[in-house]
């Protein structure tokens, strides 16, 4: 039962991570981009990207988190592999990448940072 409840929480702070650094970073790419869109087009866009990030998140949060980052303290978990997956979503975009390809980019990044932070939080040596 502890596991399905530890398993939920990290879902949900991965969810939240995902959805906030989404709508972040869409907020800064349209602020660098020259051509403004339309308030209503602006609000899609974060609205989406909050969305698009709040579900990868929820999904890969807990797969990294029982996988790889046992021993990463949880809030350096879950922000730099939100924010990994989040900029390589935003480059992705950028470069005009298919949504398929795009989350297969912010996977790779999300990986990429979990094993940069399990090498360094290594597993401790318990003495018996």
């Amino acid at each position: 039962m502890r596991i399905l409840i530890v398993t939920l929480l990290l879902g949900a702070l991965g969810g939240l991570a995902g959805a906030l650094g989404g709508a972040v970073i869409a907020l800064g790419a349209l602020a660098v981009v020259d051509s403004a869109p339309e308030l209503g087009e602006m609000a899609f866009i974060v609205v989406a990207a909050a969305g698009v990030g709040g579900a990868f998140g929820v999904i890969v949060g807990p797969l990294l988190s029982w996988t790889m980052l046992r021993h990463v303290p949880i809030g350096r978990a879950i922000l730099q592999t939100a924010i990994a997956a989040g900029l390589a979503a935003t480059l992705s975009l950028m470069l005009a990448f298919s949504f398929f390809a795009m989350l297969g980019v912010s996977l790779t990044a999300a990986a990429l940072a979990a094993l940069r932070l399990r090498r360094r939080y290594p597993p401790t040596v318990r003495e018996p």
